[in-house]
């Protein structure tokens, strides 16, 4: 094509320059003079070096998938260029394709930044241990979505509960003693019997509390982002122990 352009146009000079893309030729750009400008090394030397820039901004738009007609028309196309000076044609020449640079540079492709990233949510809430105790169960583990109020986790509650059976024994003995004193007109024995009652009544709701606190409630709906305690089943813990986390589900940050 290069040739038969230059027997067409016998008085002009042509300089035909090859876009590569990956080391592979994919297009040229061809370029038309009417004076010696292009015979000029130092003009061939700066559209060479433009050429080289302008063959990957041609590759990444055709990437992004513009038309095929399209890519033909501006890789394969052909430059004419006029002046009547050689340092026109410097100017002239290196300006259209600065334009076409510029054009591809602004056009919209895909582009992707690979790396580490890690995601996390916004807020976390930590569940810890209320009291001194053991892992009995366990129902979620790091990884799983929870909706607000599910028992993540369970600690061993039976000392509690016989404690609690035992104290409310007591407080049916000392109410028995209360009303006998009562009946029998012993004042003072009834008023430390009573003090006694209240006393054991205070212990059983402390209990009925310490209880409620066996179960590890999620305190929102989220996901566990550590935490697996299916596998510390009959461990030990402490109070303020940290035994998992939760994060929810409607915020996160990279």
């Amino acid at each position: 094509a290069h040739v038969a352009l230059a027997e067409a146009e016998k008085d002009s000079a042509i300089l035909t320059l090859i876009l590569e893309h990956a080391g592979a030729a994919f297009a040229a750009l061809t370029l038309e003079s009417q004076n010696e400008a292009l015979a000029d090394a130092e003009t061939q030397k700066q559209l060479t070096e433009l050429a080289r820039h302008l063959g990957p901004l041609l590759a990444l738009k055709q990437a992004a998938e513009m038309p095929l007609r399209s890519i033909r028309r501006r890789a394969a196309g052909r430059a004419a260029v006029s002046g009547h000076a050689g340092k026109r044609i410097k100017a002239v020449v290196a300006g259209g394709l600065l334009a076409s640079g510029l054009y591809f540079m602004s056009a919209d492709a895909p582009h992707r930044i690979s790396g580490p990233a890690q995601i996390e949510g916004e807020m976390q809430r930590a569940l810890i241990a209320p009291f001194d105790g053991y892992i009995a169960n366990a129902h979620a583990r790091a990884g799983e979505t929870v909706q607000a109020g599910f028992i993540i986790a369970e600690l061993d509650d039976r000392e509690l509960k016989l404690e609690q059976r035992q104290l409310s024994g007591d407080k049916i003995e000392l109410e028995k003693q209360y009303r006998k004193a009562l009946a029998g007109l012993d004042h003072a024995e009834a008023r430390i019997l009573k003090a006694q009652i209240a006393q054991a009544e205070a212990r059983i709701d402390l209990l009925g509390q310490k209880l409620g606190r066996t179960q590890l409630r999620a305190p929102f709906s989220g996901v566990i982002v550590s935490g697996d305690l299916s596998r510390s089943l009959g461990k030990p813990v402490k109070r303020g122990e940290v035994l998992m986390e939760i994060a929810p589900l409607s915020s996160y940050r990279v």
